[in-house]
């Protein structure tokens, strides 16, 4: 579900779709933007999770950020007509992909929960 009905830009995202079986699969992505941490489980007994819980955007090097609508600064998307190769390879090495989509070309950090239902943790970040 995109809020308020269009793509939220410059932010991090937790994306899922069930299956026609009933299962959920999930990851996080930073492809956009990042602008928290994210950790999503599966709530099956599977031991499933992807995502962050640290502060990437603390110690971020110059030349990684963007400026949201209102102002706030975060982490540049990594792909798209803004790609920055600067968060991305930042990104890369502060988080993994094993851990979320840090662009299409590194990794498939993507979980399945056979019971339909993840656990999620947002951090406050900078929302």
């Amino acid at each position: 579900m995109n809020l308020a009905g269009v793509p939220q830009l410059l932010g991090t995202w937790f994306e899922f779709n069930w299956r026609p079986d009933g299962a959920i699969w999930g990851d996080v992505s930073l492809i956009r933007g990042c602008d928290q941490g994210i950790l999503i489980w599966s709530t099956d007994g599977s031991g499933a999770w992807k995502g962050f819980t640290q502060d990437i955007l603390a110690n971020a090097p110059v030349g990684a950020w963007a400026e949201k609508p209102d102002g706030t600064w975060v982490l540049a998307p990594t792909e798209g007509p803004t790609a920055d190769v600067i968060t991305l390879n930042y990104e890369l090495s502060a988080v993994g992909p094993q851990y979320a989509y840090i662009d299409d070309s590194h990794g498939s950090p993507v979980i399945t929960s056979s019971n339909g239902v993840f656990g999620a943790y947002f951090d406050p970040g900078t929302i």
